[in-house]
């Protein structure tokens, strides 16, 4: 890449500007300090910062870093104790407790907040645990009541790392107010800047603070008061603070000093107008899931003050990653984005000295797909306009660049279920290699079933779906069955069914080539290996489970499907012969599900072209089809293409809410999606009217009361489960679908159906 040069917004490596008074300030103290250092300007800046944290003993020191050297030393940790730090932070929050001698644990961050928990901690807590070191990092506080509950439990001091937290607050109490010790930085890019370096060390305990002066200065301390000659033995004394530990030099300046006094003046103001920013920007971007920022509940005593802006970007859905972000925001539109805290266990210092293990997932995926966006305070406001513009512009272009995956071989004609050996051959390849056919057991009854031509190593199994979901547990089932039959893995998986025998069928393609439980893939992406080929034959229309990258199963705690392009067939027989004997209700419930599909894709925030023309087409044909005339040909492709769409855009409220319906009171799919969507006027109106049309025209009628006499625990449940589905209720209602569809609204629809 091209660097630009100069950049339109750069990475600014200030983050205020100084005001007319600072800079008086600054000058006075110059002419008139003496001494230097040491003296009037640095008790007054001590005592104003323990006054506006609501602390006893501050100490100002050169830099953040020196103040953690000091909280290390004052904390006594050495050989054979653990210390608890973060992997996501600057390196400077960890190299002081190195050098003390004591291990380092690294501790993972919360996934959502991005910062350490009394959670996150425990885990990391042994007998030889001595110090916990607590990083508000982005100027958010961790929960430093549960911390400060859990340091006592186990008898472990607390150090805060506040150096991006000043006047951030949990519970109305400052950041630097909890813990034994907390260090601030007044480093360039903070929010008080004394001159480019500088620092706070607060002291918890009397006993400690006393030693700090004489530590921060060489050992240096006056001899006591009253001599009859004042330069007798010296003018001052050198010893000991801590006996047998040399102290330094970590003395600030009075110049720096009389700009912090001053600077402090504003800095409630300062994080009033980054709030501000923040909310703007992030309030603008709410449309892009994509894009997620760090979660924070501001108010009731809990305030993030925004020092940076970070965000992860999830750009799986599109075939993107965060570098194609920073790289089209920084070529096209000349603005300086950057990744920040490496894992600190990547870095070779703490590699080569024995601090490179950890388990830190979190940490990981949010550091490996992070950017933080230029967040100084003094950006002119046409320049962050400029900049929140320019990313909706970036992540609009990323969305359209998405690499969509589909089925590459589609046979389409009636007929053609009895060429499925000649065809799968040509496809596949076979070989010697063996077929599992996985067969809707109601195929023993219409025939169809008497039609398939196995060869001797091909093998047969019914798949009952009559009486409830495809189950994670039946998938498992399947699996175990075919390997304990077979030597080796099959050549080829086909489903013949509707949709559960096809969700099945991806399941266990999946799962013979993945380790464990298939409840363990029930999410988005997760499947690592590469699935076995399958091939659908759909006997039913409407799901699309033919065309869509997801395999909805139900486990003992949910129902979600293993949303994967590894959940994609290979293949797609579709012969209209086969859906044409189909019951008239269950023809219905499932042609609904395909209606609903495209209504949820075409009114979703996640819609593109590509998806908009599938999900247009398909939905035409179903209301054609149940209003005007039964074209199966038809049918089968609108169910097609209504997979096609949601494949790439994504379902919505309803498809969320009636997961929920049929975990608790096990309907099937189709029916369960009519159900709810019968209630969601409010969110999908002329749509809703239009199935009631098709309902009335198909003398449909809709099951009543269903949730009628259900626990509060049902309900809970029901809730539970539908608020699972993220990322459809994210495509449906925009990131702040919390605050629109509440569990209180959530059970009030429940209550109607």
């Amino acid at each position: 890449m091209q660097e630009p040069n100069p950049y339109k917004i750069p990475w600014s490596g200030r983050s205020v500007e100084y005001t007319s008074a600072e800079i008086d300030a600054v000058v006075n103290a110059m002419k008139t300090a003496d001494p230097l250092t040491q003296g009037k300007y640095l008790k007054e800046f001590e005592s104003k910062f323990s006054e506006y944290l609501g602390v006893k003993n501050s100490f100002a020191v050169s830099s953040a870093t020196a103040a953690l050297e000091l909280a290390a030393i004052l904390t006594r940790v050495g050989k054979g104790d653990e210390v608890i730090i973060p992997a996501h932070t600057f390196c400077a929050t960890a190299i002081p407790f190195a050098r003390t001698g004591a291990k380092v644990v690294w501790a993972d961050i919360d996934r959502d907040t991005r910062i350490v928990t009394a959670k996150t901690l425990e885990k990391c807590i042994t007998k030889n645990t001595k110090v916990i070191v607590v990083v508000h990092l982005y100027g958010l506080v961790a929960n430093m009541p549960e911390i400060m509950a859990l340091a006592q439990k186990y008898n472990i001091l607390v150090v805060e790392d506040c150096a991006q937290a000043i006047g951030a607050e949990y519970q109305g109490k400052k950041a630097g107010a909890y813990g034994d010790f907390a260090c601030f930085s007044f480093h360039c890019q903070k929010s008080i800047n004394t001159l480019g370096e500088g620092g706070m060390l607060v002291v918890k305990s009397d006993e400690k603070a006393k030693l700090v002066p004489g530590l921060r200065h060489n050992g240096v301390k006056p001899y006591p008061a009253g001599r009859d000659r004042y330069w007798v033995p010296a003018m001052s004394n050198v010893d000991f603070d801590i006996e047998g530990f040399f102290p330094y030099n970590f003395c600030i300046g009075e110049v720096q000093c009389a700009l912090g006094i001053e600077i402090l003046k504003t800095i409630d103001a300062q994080n009033q107008k980054r709030k501000e920013r923040a909310k703007k920007l992030i309030d603008a971007l709410k449309e892009y899931p994509e894009l997620s920022f760090q979660k924070a509940e501001d108010g009731q005593g809990k305030m993030h003050v925004y020092h940076l802006l970070s965000a992860q970007y999830d750009g799986k859905k599109f075939g993107k990653t965060r570098n194609d972000l920073i790289e089209l925001l920084a070529v096209k539109y000349q603005i300086k984005t950057v990744v920040q805290y490496y894992p600190l266990y990547r870095y070779p210092l703490f590699q080569k000295t024995g601090f490179g293990t950890a388990d830190c997932p979190n940490t990981d995926e949010f550091f490996d797909n992070m950017i933080s966006f230029p967040f100084h305070i003094w950006m002119p406001d046409a320049d962050f306009e400029y900049l929140i513009d320019s990313t909706k512009k970036s992540l609009e272009e990323l969305r359209a660049q998405k690499i969509m995956k589909m089925v590459p071989k589609i046979v389409f004609g009636e007929g053609k279920f009895d060429a499925l050996h000649p065809i799968a051959e040509e496809i596949f390849s076979l070989g010697q290699g063996y077929i599992v056919y996985l067969i809707d057991s109601v195929h023993q009854k219409t025939g169809l079933k008497n039609r398939l031509v196995p060869r001797n190593q091909d093998m047969v199994i019914d798949i009952d779906v009559s009486l409830h979901e495809p189950k994670t547990e039946q998938v498992d089932q399947i699996k175990d069955q075919i390997l304990a039959k077979k030597n080796a893995l099959p050549h080829l998986v086909v489903g013949i069914g509707g949709g559960s025998v096809m969700d099945i069928a991806k399941g266990v393609s999946i799962m013979l080539t993945n380790n464990s439980s298939s409840a363990d893939y029930q999410g988005w992406d997760l499947p690592k290996n590469k699935a076995i080929f399958k091939m659908a034959v759909p006997t039913l229309s409407g799901t699309g489970s033919e065309a869509t990258r997801t395999a909805v199963l139900t486990s003992l705690t949910k129902k979600q499907g293993i949303n994967s392009d590894q959940s994609i067939f290979d293949a797609v027989v579709m012969d209209p012969e086969l859906i044409k004997t189909v019951d008239l209700e269950q023809e219905f419930f499932t042609g609904m599900d395909c209606f609903i599909h495209c209504v949820e894709s075409l009114r979703g925030t996640f819609i593109n072209e590509f998806a908009r023309s599938f999900a247009k087409t398909s939905k035409q044909d179903i209301e054609d089809f149940f209003l005007k005339e039964k074209n199966y040909g038809k049918l089968m492709m609108a169910s097609y293409f209504g997979g096609s769409s949601i494949a790439s855009s994504e379902v919505g409220v309803c498809h969320a809410l009636s997961y929920g319906l049929s975990l608790v009171l096990g309907f099937r799919h189709g029916i369960a999606n009519c159900i709810v969507f019968n209630q969601l006027d409010e969110f999908y109106d002329t749509d809703v009217v239009k199935m009631r049309e098709m309902m009335k025209k198909n003398n449909i009628e809709l099951p009543k009361n269903v949730t009628k006499g259900l626990t509060p625990e049902d309900m809970e449940k029901m809730v539970h489960m539908a608020f699972k589905m993220e990322k459809p209720l994210i495509n449906a209602l925009g990131s702040n679908w919390r605050n629109i569809l509440t569990k209180e609204k959530v059970i009030e629809l429940y209550k109607k159906m």
